[in-house]
């Protein structure tokens, strides 16, 4: 009489493998938004802002928040923050759950880096902007208007947004008038540029406009 044992495990072993390869494929886990811890390092006020720097492990970040109840509450120095990398800008939750959505954001250079570039040529693009002023304070300036190279970054409100600017001789002359020229540089510190015969006036933040209080 044959042996059949070792034909028959190997029959059983190719029909195991044929019912495994006919499973269909299983979905990943949905993933939740990406999580970084902070601290509030800084905090200052312009105008109708919260103007925080956070950092962590992970992040080093300079953002401007509304001036609201939630965000005064949230945003305070020293404070142990969870960022979430979710929307254009983020959130940001404390340990009660408090939640603060900023509406703006001073780390242009590391906004500009995190993505591939949209532009390949060495030429530094240059558009003509418009703007007025809401804020002169003792370092810095709030200018509101049209700034279209702010897309670059894919920032969402360029046609109507707020420039943070320096305060000084520079920026002065640049922004006289309520005409300028702004420039796009896609390597370099100064991501944004308003160009003047004084000198070079850099952007240092856009956020949405706000009423003042």
């Amino acid at each position: 009489m044959r042996r059949r044992g070792p034909r028959l495990a190997a029959l059983g072993g190719l029909l195991v493998l044929g019912c495994a390869a006919a499973r269909p494929p299983v979905e990943p886990e949905r993933t939740s938004p990406s999580r970084s811890r902070a601290r509030v390092s800084e905090v200052a006020t312009i105008g109708p802002y919260l103007d925080a720097t956070l950092s962590g492990p992970r992040l080093a970040l300079r953002f401007f928040f509304p001036r609201s109840a939630d965000c005064l509450a949230v945003i305070r120095p020293g404070a142990e923050l969870r960022y979430l990398r979710v929307g254009s800008l983020g959130s940001v939750v404390d340990g009660e759950k408090r939640r603060c959505e900023p509406v703006g954001v001073a780390s242009l250079r590391e906004w500009r880096d995190r993505e591939p570039r949209r532009r390949s040529s060495p030429i530094a693009p240059r558009v003509q902007v418009e703007f007025h002023t809401l804020f002169e304070g003792e370092d810095l300036v709030l200018v509101r208007g049209r700034f279209p190279l702010a897309l670059e970054i894919r920032w969402p409100a360029a046609m109507d947004t707020v420039a943070v600017l320096p305060a000084g001789p520079a920026c002065d002359e640049a922004r006289r008038g309520g005409k300028a020229t702004m420039e796009y540089r896609a390597t370099g510190p100064d991501p944004f540029l308003l160009l003047g015969k004084e000198g070079s006036c850099p952007i240092l933040g856009f956020a949405g406009p706000l009423e003042p209080d």
